[in-house]
This record gives structure tokens, C-alpha cells and sequence, in this order.
């Protein structure tokens, strides 16, 4: 039998999977394929059913290499009081780690006032070790008890060896990474009441194959053009369009993980859906050694935005390598157009010599744009492309501000007062007069993108485009919704609101 890779997270679900079966006295089957709400259910303890009404227990179960953030428990919590299907299967769920949770995720789940209302889901926190789970937050109104009676059942008991222990160890723990030449084929058959299929046998049930993923790299080689705001909003904008989405934080000043830092070990934010009926997503900051170290256990991400070094020889080569699109913000203004044009051509060539697939799109920053001001912005647009030969490169851009720019508004000029005001983290999306400029602004700059993402996916393919647009697509039909139409969901306090 082949040997699962340690960084597999279909291993760490087993060994979930077995502790609750062997340990708690569980029934346990694995989620159907392509499910991302939750990982395992519980349907009976001890013989007897969880519920009156004989609704199971969800199960998330995640071996981040860092603690879980509070917007992990935020969507999980969320998948079980708005989406119908799981409210129908579910009375409550049990979210497990294998490192713990971070302080502002258990803060969330125990504050007194969410214990107090009756459609408060009924979810409990633990952290699986080798032979138990332990508690971080048992929910008191939980029918599932996880105290043994009976001296734990490690997965180690059957193996007597001492190589073997130690290699099923690092396997269960995930806490090793030995190459496949010096490994000892394990058997990892369950030893259950309920089921005794082996790793393989459970996996028929769970494809968690990679999605495709697409890497954005944010440049510039000059401060204040808007790098890391727009790195962050075109977050947010994926992430109402139904993605979670990492954000790597490369700058040296690691302005992302405080601006959206919820505690020392949590930098992240919920962006609650735009539709009732459905789950939200997550955006989470890692700088790039948690990327590296936790990639295996995000094969569900497909979109990953990294705030780049404004050093470019100080960014990873590898990384670049692996950018399908690069940005670079700049503003339409004469001093800035004399100051950045040198600067996004020098960026260009040095992008192009680690990477010759990449797409380099020019993008303006803080654009004013009234009927007054019309033909200078034509100007300077004109003169930005004599400074810039866009026909030397074929995949290089400058998108048309008539199609999308960011423009200036003090909801991105204040942006970060969240952190003077010492509030929780938010984007600058909030409503003034019914709508939200930067939200219209970075949504526009996301479905610029995504169109792009359907044209690869059309040439890979060879199908033609016009086939695809005949019905707009369901992520395009939510994001043409008037922000205004939004006004009580933006609104709700520490959740997705400026």
C-alpha cells in the first residue's frame, strides 16, 4: 500500500476519525466528496442517537501548523445556522485542530452574550493529540461527552516495534516529513465497531484534490502608490465572489498581519456572503515561511495575493516563478507618471526574468475622474503609454480606468483606523449614501480578473469563449447586486464593515 504523504490532510482526518471511534465511543463516517463545510459526522454515541430528531454531529477537522483562526470558526459557525442543508443534518458541531485555537477564536465562541441566544449553533472546540482529544471549549448545551472512562487507545497499540511506533508518530502527528525512500509502508486500518476500512477504502468518499490556484503578486519599487491596500481589498472582493483567500505578507513592514491582526496568533477576517442561505468566506494573512510550512493543509484556496517586497531581489524566486498575474498600482498624475514609469518598466524586466507566463497589468490608483477633468486624464493616460511600450511585451497591460480603477475616496484614505480606534479588523467598504466606491471599485478589479481566469480556463480546453457568456455566471449575478441592497449585512459589527 502506498504511503500517504505526512502532509496529507486526509491523514489527520483518519486519526480524528479513529480517536472518536475507539476512544469516545463514536459512530463516524467521512464527509461525502467535495464537501467544504465539514470533514467527518458523528451519528450515534454509545448506541444511541445525538438528537430527539436524529440529526448528526458536524465535524471540521483542520491541521493547520498554526493555531485556528477566529474566521475559520466564524465560517464553520456560519455553514450551520445559514445554509439549509446542514441545518437539516446537523444539531451541532465539534471543530478540531491539531494546534490549537487562537485566543480571539475561543474568545468568540464563549463570550456570554452569543451562550445567551437560543439560535446560538451549539458547537464545542478541541484539540486532537496522539491518543485523545482535548477540550478547549466544551459547549455546555452539547449532547457529545469526550470524557473517557476507559485508559486511552493510541493508534500506537498495535505497532511493537519501536521503528514502527515512531514512524506511525510522526505520520499521526504530522509533525515529520520523511522522504519516501526511507519509508515504512504503514497500515493504517481502522480497528472500529462501526467500520473497518482501511485509509484507502475511507478516501473513496473524499476527493480532496488540488483546485486550481491562481498566485497575484502586488509590486512596486515605491512607497505610498497603494500596494498593500490594494492587495488587501482585492481580498475582499474574492472573497465575496465565494473564495477564500490567502494574503501573503511579504513586505518587510508586515503591515497586513497588523492591519488585520485579531491577536498574536490570528491575523484574518469573515466576509459574510451577500445572500441569505449561504456561508461566507475567509480571508487569512500568513507571511511566507507559514505559507510554505502550512500549503499542503490549503488545497482547498485557489487564490493567493501576495504583498510583495518593494526590494525585488528580496522576494522569493520561486514564488515569482509562480505568479499567474502581477499588479502594479500607480496614479495618473504628471509627477507621478515621470516618478513610476521608469520604475514599472525596470519592474517589468525583472519580473520577466523569473517568470515569462506571467501577466503584468498596470493599474490606476487614487483616480478622480469628473467631466472636467476628462481630457487630462486622457493626457496623461496617452503619455503614460508612450513612457511604457506595451507592444514589446505581449503580456503586459494597462487597464483601462474606464473598465476599472480604484478611486479616491476617504473610506481608503482612512482605511487602518480600525487600529487607532483599536477596533476589530474591516475593509474599507462601508456604505455612504447607499453605496461603497472602493467595493464597486475592487469588485470590478476581481471580475476583470476572473474573465481572464475563464479565458485560461477556455484555451486549456478549447472551447470557445462566446459559448461560456451566454449565461451570466451565478458569481456574477450576486456581485451585480446594488452595494445599497447590502446595508444591514455590511453593517454588522465585527464581522465585514469598515
Amino acid at each position: 500500500m502506498t504511503r500517504p504523504s505526512p502532509q496529507n490532510p486526509d491523514v489527520f482526518e483518519d486519526h480524528v476519525k479513529n480517536l472518536l471511534e475507539n476512544n469516545y465511543d463514536c459512530e463516524v463516517i467521512k464527509a461525502p466528496k467535495n464537501q467544504p463545510n465539514y470533514d467527518l459526522e458523528i451519528t450515534r454515541q454509545g448506541g444511541t442517537n445525538l438528537s430527539e430528531d436524529g440529526r448528526s454531529i458536524a465535524v471540521q477537522a483542520k491541521n493547520f501548523k498554526r493555531r485556528v483562526s477566529v474566521t475559520s470558526v466564524k465560517k464553520f459557525i456560519d455553514s450551520l445556522t445559514r445554509e439549509y442543508q446542514m441545518q437539516m443534518q446537523f444539531s451541532e458541531g465539534l471543530f478540531i485542530s491539531g494546534n490549537g485555537f487562537s485566543k480571539a477564536a475561543i474568545d468568540y465562541v464563549v463570550r456570554d452574550e452569543s451562550r445567551k441566544n437560543t439560535r446560538t449553533p451549539v458547537v464545542s472546540l478541541g484539540t486532537a493529540n496522539i491518543d485523545n482529544i482535548e477540550q478547549d471549549f466544551p459547549d455546555p448545551r452539547s449532547s457529545l461527552s469526550l470524557k473517557r472512562d476507559n485508559p486511552p487507545v493510541s493508534p500506537l497499540a498495535d505497532y511493537q516495534g519501536k521503528d514502527q511506533k515512531k514512524e506511525l508518530a510522526g505520520l499521526l502527528s504530522l509533525a515529520s516529513d520523511i522522504g519516501e525512500e526511507q519509508a515504512v509502508p504503514v497500515d493504517l486500518t481502522t480497528k472500529s465497531r462501526s467500520n473497518s476500512n482501511t485509509y484507502e477504502e475511507n478516501n473513496i468518499h473524499k476527493d480532496k484534490q488540488k483546485s486550481r490556484r491562481y498566485y497575484f503578486g502586488i509590486f512596486t519599487n515605491k512607497g505610498g502608490t497603494g500596494k498593500t491596500t490594494v492587495a488587501a481589498h482585492l481580498a475582499g472582493a474574492f472573497a465575496l465572489m465565494g473564495y477564500d483567500v490567502i494574503l501573503l505578507d511579504i513586505d518587510p513592514q508586515r503591515n497586513l498581519k497588523k492591519l488585520f491582526q485579531n491577536d498574536e496568533d490570528d491575523s484574518s477576517l469573515y466576509v459574510p456572503p451577500l445572500e441569505p442561505g449561504q456561508t461566507g468566506y475567509g480571508i487569512f494573512v500568513l507571511d511566507d515561511k507559514e505559507w510554505e510550512n502550512d500549503k499542503d493543509n490549503h488545497n482547498d484556496v485557489q487564490i493567493v495575493i501576495c504583498d510583495c517586497n518593494p526590494t525585488f531581489e528580496d522576494n522569493s524566486g520561486d514564488l515569482v516563478k509562480e505568479f499567474d498575474y502581477c499588479v502594479i498600482p500607480t496614479t495618473l498624475n504628471p509627477l507621478g507618471i515621470a516618478k513610476n514609469s521608469d520604475v514599472i518598466k525596470r519592474t517589468f524586466e525583472k519580473i520577466r526574468t523569473k517568470n515569462s507566463k506571467t501577466q503584468m497589468h498596470i493599474l490606476i490608483n487614487h483616480y478622480t475622474e469628473y467631466k472636467n477633468k476628462e481630457k487630462r486624464n486622457n493626457l496623461l493616460l496617452n503619455l503614460l503609454k508612450e513612457q511604457i511600450d506595451f507592444s514589446e511585451d505581449k503580456k503586459s497591460y494597462l487597464i483601462d480606468p474606464n473598465t476599472c480603477a480604484i478611486h479616491r475616496s476617504d473610506s481608503l484614505y482612512y482605511w487602518g483606523m480600525h487600529i487607532v480606534e483599536n477596533k476589530e479588523p474591516r475593509l474599507a467598504f462601508e456604505l455612504h449614501g447607499g453605496r461603497s466606491v472602493p467595493g464597486e471599485d475592487f469588485r470590478k478589479l476581481a471580475e476583470y480578473f476572473h474573465e481572464r481566469f475563464e479565458e485560461s480556463q477556455m484555451d486549456a480546453t478549447q472551447v470557445p469563449m462566446e459559448d461560456a457568456t451566454q449565461v451570466p455566471t451565478d458569481w456574477r449575478r450576486r456581485l451585480r447586486i446594488n452595494f445599497g441592497r447590502r446595508r444591514r449585512l455590511l453593517a454588522q459589527p465585527g464581522d465585514f464593515r469598515a
